[in-house]
């Protein structure tokens, strides 16, 4: 149980460093950054729908304690839901 709870919170640090708001250096760019988070709720469970500003994939983070889950969002055809202003 020890080893899943750090592999979560090793998984955790390192995705928040992505969706940290500095402008780190990140796949060779610095102008912006990769992902970003367009939605927040909730306060012991919190739930973030974060964006990836390359491709425009949704995703669905969720925390609760110290486990957590990154899943992409599908629409009712199991297709990633694409922020609009990434389709062709």
């Amino acid at each position: 149980m020890q080893l899943a709870s750090t592999f979560v919170n090793s998984l955790f640090t390192q995705f928040h460093f992505l969706i940290m708001p500095k402008k780190e250096k990140l796949f060779g760019r610095t102008d912006e950054k990769r992902f970003t988070v367009v939605e927040e709720q909730g306060m012991l469970t919190s739930y973030r729908i974060i964006v990836d500003n390359e491709t425009g994939v949704n995703y669905l983070f969720v925390a609760c304690g110290e486990a957590g889950g990154l899943t992409p969002l599908l629409d009712k055809d199991g297709k990633p839901i694409v922020t609009p202003r990434y389709l062709d």
